[in-house]
């Protein structure tokens, strides 16, 4: 089968696994073309592919033929349910319920959009330009982020996987990738054990685990 659409990405990417998760839950992969994307922030050569189809030479990028190219991870998100309508329901409801999933998504973007910045400020910026405060000010907020995602979560009854829980997981997976010294399971027991349980029971999330 020709695989119509092509994926910009990095396996080491939170922004591409959430990609990656819908692409696999709505039954899509055979259909997109993965091109593997060496990114760094600092630097600009050798972007040429992926710049070719986004000016920001920023990953994911998902070119769509006849369409065009899709930037962000949750622009392409949204074009992907819109292909699976009946599909995409189970992950993002209608009613009142889709907004408490869309909350919980932004929520976990916003403690994923911090860990990304803590790993830049301490893996790129030169150590003699590095600010403590500044890193301690970003943890924090994905310390009451994981804090909320585990009082959600302690309430619920079910192993629910709508588009917020995928997005709650990715930030918790790249917590564990990248931060494994900080240890944000010691004291939140039923998000720990609700993302192991989903390890276990979705593909789309054992297979898509950073490496």
């Amino acid at each position: 089968m020709t695989k119509s659409m092509k994926l910009f990405y990095s396996p080491t990417s939170p922004y591409v696994r959430k990609v990656m998760i819908v692409i696999r839950e709505l039954g899509l992969l055979d259909k997109v073309e993965l091109i593997p994307q060496a990114l760094n922030p600092t630097k600009t050569e050798g972007l040429d592919t992926v710049s070719q189809y986004n000016p920001l030479a920023k990953i994911p990028t998902l070119h769509v033929p006849g369409l065009g190219s899709l930037y962000g991870s949750q622009v392409i998100n949204q074009y992907l349910f819109s292909l699976k309508p009946e599909k995409a329901a189970e992950f993002l409801p209608e009613g009142p319920r889709r907004f408490t999933v869309l909350t919980r998504e932004a929520l976990a973007d916003g403690a994923l959009d911090a860990l990304v910045l803590i790993r830049y400020e301490t893996f790129l910026r030169p150590e003699n330009l590095r600010w403590d405060d500044w890193q301690a000010g970003q943890l924090a907020k994905v310390s009451r982020a994981f804090d909320e995602l585990e009082r959600i979560q302690s309430l619920s009854s079910e192993d629910a996987f709508d588009y917020g829980n995928i997005v709650a997981l990715c930030a918790l997976g790249y917590a564990s990738f990248r931060f494994d010294h900080w240890n944000w399971r010691e004291t939140r027991p039923s998000l720990s054990a609700w993302y192991d349980r989903t390890l276990a029971t979705r593909e789309s999330a054992a297979s898509t685990v950073h490496s």
